[in-house]
C-alpha cells in the first residue's frame, strides 16, 4: 500500500527494519540460558528421529561399497577399484573415528543443532514472534532427518549451511574473519560433495542480482569467501595426482548424475535414471571394464549428457520443470518407514510408492515397475482393499511428510517472490538477502540437474526466515489496509458506519 508504513514496529522481539545490520540493540541478543534450552529441546527431538532412522536403507549401497572401501584405504588397507569418488572427506572421517556407524551420526546430530541454533540466533532480530521461531527450529524435522544418515550428504549440507550463516555475517559486519570462517566452511564441505562448485558460485549470481550495490559493496568480502573455499579443495586435487590420476576438484561421478537426469517420466531419449543403465552404457561404450564413476566413464557419460541437451533443448527445459515439480509434490527426506515393515509389506509398500508416484507423474522408477510386472505384483487399478493398514499407514505417514515439506518449500517460494516483488526493503539487509540467495540457487542447482528428496533438505535453514519474514510482512501489509491515514502520518482503524438506531440511543 503506497504510503503506508510496513516496517515491523519497534518491539522486544524484532528489530525495525530500518535500523543497521551493525548498530548495538539491547534486545537483538537472545539469552545464554535461552539458547542453552533450545539446543536441548533440538538436541532430544533430532536424537530421536536418529533413532528412528537408525536401520535406514537411503543410499546405503553406496555407504558399503564406496565409502567404507575408500576408509579401509585410509587405513592402510587395499586401494579401492575407484580413487576419485567419493570424495575423500567422509571416509576419512569414517577411517579414524571409533565406532563410526554411531559416532559419525551422533557428530552429525550435534552439527545440526549447533546449526538449527545458530540459525535461530541469526534470524531472531528479524521475526516478529521468537516464540513461533524457536518451535520451527526445534520442529526442524528435514535437517534432524538428513542428520541422521549415514552419508556425506549432512557433512556437506551442514558445513556448507554454515558458510551461508557466515557469509551473511561477513556481509552484514563487514569483516574478513567472518569471510574467513565462510570460505573455510564451504570449503570443509566441498571436501565432502562436489555440489558447491556449481552451487556457491551461483549463489553469488543471485546475490548480485537481488542486491548489485551490496554485492559491489562487499565484494572483498564475497572474493575471499569464494577463494578460501575453492583453496581448501585443492588437496583433493593433488592427492588424485598422487594416485595416478588427472588433477580435479570434484569427484567423478558427476556425468553419472546428469545422465541419468534426463531419465524423467516421458524423455525422448529413452533413459531410464537408474545407476546398473550407467554402468551398462559404459561398458557398451569403453568396454567391459569401464565403470561409470571413473575419470574416463565420467568424461563419457558428460559429454553425452551435454550433447543430448543440445540436441533437445527444450525437453531439458521440461526436465527442470518435472524436478521442479517433483520436488513439490515430493518434498524432502524425513524419516524412513520401510525397515519397520515386515518383508511381504516392504515390498508391498514399495509397489505402493511406485502406483503413487506414477499416478501424480512424478518421479516414477520405471525399471522397478517394470520389475513388478514382471514378478506380478503390480496393478494399474489398485483398491484400498486389497493393501494392508500396515502399508496403508506408512504411505500415510510418508505421504504426510511430502506434503507438509512440500508445502513449506513451495510457500517459501511465494514468500521469496514477495519479498522480491512487494517489499524490498528486505533486500537491502545483508543477512536476508544471503539466505535468499542461498534458498534460490540451492533449489534452482537441485532443479537443473537432478532432484532427490535429500537434496532439499537443507532448503529448511535458507526457507525457514525468509517465510517468517514475509508472514510478518503480509500480515502488516494487508492490516495496513484496514486503516485511513490522518494529517500528520498517524492512523486509526476504519470504523463501520453507525446506524440511526446507534444513533438514537
Amino acid at each position: 500500500m503506497p504510503g503506508a508504513d510496513l516496517s515491523p514496529a519497534p518491539s522486544s522481539d524484532v528489530i525495525p527494519i530500518w535500523r543497521s545490520d551493525t548498530r548495538p540493540h539491547p534486545r537483538r541478543a537472545e539469552s545464554a540460558r535461552r539458547l542453552a534450552r533450545l539446543a536441548l529441546a533440538c538436541l532430544v527431538v533430532a536424537a530421536a528421529i536418529a533413532w528412528l532412522n537408525r536401520h535406514h536403507i537411503e543410499q546405503q549401497n553406496i555407504y558399503r561399497f564406496n565409502y567404507l572401501p575408500m576408509a579401509e584405504y585410509f587405513r592402510g588397507g587395499p586401494r579401492p577399484a575407484l580413487i576419485t569418488y567419493p570424495l575423500w572427506g567422509y571416509p576419512a572421517l569414517l577411517a579414524f573415528l571409533p565406532a563410526p556407524a554411531i559416532t559419525s551420526v551422533a557428530l552429525q546430530v550435534l552439527l545440526a543443532v549447533a546449526l538449527v541454533v545458530a540459525l535461530y540466533a541469526t534470524m531472531a532480530p528479524f521475526v516478529a514472534s521468537r516464540r513461533l521461531a524457536r518451535a520451527l527450529c526445534v520442529g526442524a524435522v528435514p535437517v534432524w532427518s538428513l542428520a541422521s544418515l549415514k552419508l556425506a550428504d549432512p557433512w556437506a549440507t551442514l558445513l556448507g549451511a554454515f558458510g551461508v550463516l557466515a557469509l551473511a555475517r561477513a556481509l552484514a559486519l563487514r569483516r574478513l574473519r567472518w569471510a574467513l570462517a565462510s570460505g573455510a566452511c564451504f570449503g570443509a564441505a566441498l571436501n565432502f560433495r562436489s555440489d558447491l562448485v556449481s552451487v556457491l558460485p551461483l549463489l553469488v549470481v543471485v546475490l548480485a542480482l537481488l542486491a548489485p550495490r551490496l554485492a559491489w559493496s562487499r565484494r572483498r568480502e564475497i572474493a575471499v569467501t569464494v577463494a578460501v573455499a575453492f583453496v581448501a579443495i585443492v588437496p583433493w586435487g593433488l592427492f588424485r595426482v598422487a594416485e595416478d590420476e588427472p588433477f580435479g576438484i570434484s569427484s567423478t561421478n558427476g556425468g553419472m548424475v546428469l545422465y541419468s537426469a534426463l531419465g524423467f517420466a516421458g524423455n525422448p531419449w529413452g533413459i531410464v535414471g537408474i545407476d546398473r543403465e550407467r554402468v551398462w552404457d559404459v561398458q557398451r561404450a569403453l568396454g567391459p571394464d569401464a565403470r561409470p564413476a571413473s575419470v574416463e566413464g565420467d568424461r563419457y557419460l558428460r559429454a553425452r549428457a551435454f550433447a543430448l541437451i543440445r540436441e533437445h533443448p527444450l525437453q531439458y527445459v521440461r526436465k527442470v520443470l518435472h524436478d521442479f515439480a517433483a520436488s513439490v509434490a515430493l518434498g524432502s527426506y524425513g524419516i524412513e518407514v520401510e525397515p519397520f515393515l515386515r518383508e511381504d509389506d516392504f515390498l508391498r509398500f514399495e509397489v505402493l510408492k511406485e502406483q503413487l508416484k506414477l499416478a501424480v507423474g512424478m518421479a516414477p522408477n520405471t525399471h522397478d515397475i517394470d520389475g513388478f510386472r514382471r514378478a506380478g505384483v503390480w496393478s494399474d487399478a489398485p483398491t484400498l482393499a486389497s493393501i494392508p493398514w500396515r502399508v496403508l499407514l506408512a504411505a500415510g505417514l510418508r505421504s504426510a511428510n511430502s506434503l507438509v515439506t512440500g508445502a513449506f518449500l513451495l510457500a517459501t517460494l511465494l514468500a521469496s517472490l514477495w519479498i522480491v516483488v512487494a517489499d524490498r526493503r528486505w533486500l537491502e539487509r545483508p543477512v536476508v538477502v544471503t539466505l535468499l540467495a542461498a534458498f534460490l540457487s540451492t533449489w534452482g542447482f537441485v532443479c537443473a540437474v537432478w532432484y532427490q528428496p535429500r537434496y532439499t533438505n537443507g532448503l529448511y535453514v535458507f526457507g525457514l526466515p525468509i517465510l517468517l519474514i514475509a508472514a510478518e510482512s503480509l500480515r502488516r501489509h494487508f492490516g495496513a489496509r484496514r486503516v485511513t491515514s490522518m494529517p500528520g502520518g498517524r492512523a486509526r482503524p476504519v470504523r463501520p458506519p453507525v446506524t440511526p438506531a446507534q444513533r438514537s440511543r
